[in-house]
């Protein structure tokens, strides 16, 4: 079972925040590897709608 980040946070641990933020800010997050690099893909949807800019 994962920890929350506030939890985290409050035994202060060392690692491992960065990528728990990551996943819990963005909706999408892929790796991969092309041509010997590294790559990491952060997808974050936004809803559009002008209903619901208002």
């Amino acid at each position: 079972m994962e920890k929350e980040i506030a939890e985290v946070i409050k035994e202060k641990q060392k690692g491992g925040l960065g990528l728990k933020l990551i996943y819990s800010i963005m909706d999408i997050v892929c790796f991969y590897t092309k041509e010997r690099k590294s790559y990491c893909r952060l997808v974050k949807l936004l809803n559009t709608s002008e209903e619901n800019q208002g």
